[in-house]
């Protein structure tokens, strides 16, 4: 008797530490979803957008890599999700993230995607492996505010992400970024724009995007969110020697960027009215314009 009451408190013991590490994870949750719109423009006269789609990340299954365990990460291209796509392997451990790029040619090197102990002035070191090629680079951001938020009746913790002076993320526990949930830092993304559209935890939605009216969008129906110039804005010259001015009669210009005919973005910083692109090779670029809110206008110039 006095065996068998042991072994039910082992059990219990047990099962209660893994329901409070499961409780104080803060992205690695089962059954939760992501849905995220990504999407690139066109060099056209319009910028249209084109090969706009939305992706699903969820969780499935485990492995263990180098004696630790992993949960793998799949992610579905489609409304109906008709054909699932692996994307890699992620595991938490005290309120860190990890992950590890799903890899042809096997490679399991571990990055830190998110990091939930840090708080307002901390560094967050990050290691960012470059697409395409098998290289990897260290880059420094700093929590710029911390604070919570109401997700599901909860309070979670925020964090606001700077780098160089930008506030270039914000992340939520169990939410991720709101670019997304495997592309935090989107700052450093090249060509492509991301957000987060739908967070689901148990079939509930738990967090939807205010600038968005639904979970899925296809190049079709995109159409109509694409991004507008704005009258308020004005560039000169369109083709440029040296310096480029950029003007806003309500003054409401938060930062601006600029991005070569590859989709490399090129230049980046808090707005002033004058950019001096005289480095600059010859050739056609497209110019950001961001407001306080985020809201986006499109210019292009050519650099003679």
């Amino acid at each position: 008797m006095k065996t068998k009451i042991l072994f039910i408190f082992f059990v219990y013991c047990f099962a209660w530490q893994v329901n409070a590490q499961t409780s104080n994870n803060t992205i690695v949750n089962d059954n939760s979803s992501w849905a995220t719109l990504q999407y690139g423009y066109s060099w056209g006269a319009d910028y249209a957008i084109v090969n706009a789609l939305t992706t699903y990340h969820f969780f499935e299954g485990d492995s263990v890599v180098n004696g630790k365990t992993y949960k793998k990460v799949f992610y579905y291209k489609d409304e109906q999700h008709t054909e699932r796509f692996f994307e890699g392997l992620m595991r938490e451990d005290k309120k860190k993230t990890y992950f590890i790029n799903s890899s042809p040619d096997g490679n399991t090197v571990e990055t830190l995607l998110y990091d939930f102990s840090l708080e307002k002035n901390d560094t967050l070191r990050r290691i960012i492996q470059e697409p395409i090629v098998n290289h990897f680079d260290t880059t420094y951001f700093y929590i710029k505010k911390c604070d919570t938020v109401i997700v599901n009746e909860e309070q979670k913790k925020r964090m606001i992400i700077g780098y160089e002076g930008l506030t270039i993320d914000t992340v939520i526990e169990n939410v991720g970024s709101l670019h997304g949930i495997m592309y935090p830092d989107w700052y450093l993304s090249v060509g492509v724009f991301r957000k987060l559209l739908c967070y689901t935890q148990n079939g509930v939605l738990l967090y939807q995007n205010p600038d968005y009216s639904k979970c899925y969008y296809s190049l079709e129906d995109f159409t109509s969110l694409q991004t507008r110039k704005i009258d308020i804005y004005s560039i000169h010259p369109n083709v440029v020697d040296d310096i480029l001015t950029v003007s806003c009669s309500s003054g409401t210009i938060f930062r601006v960027e600029i991005f070569d005919i590859s989709g490399k973005k090129v230049y980046s910083q808090p707005y002033k009215n004058t950019i001096d692109v005289s480095s600059f090779s010859k050739g056609l670029y497209l110019l950001k314009v961001y407001d306080r809110n985020e809201k986006v206008s499109l210019f292009k110039f050519i650099k003679k």
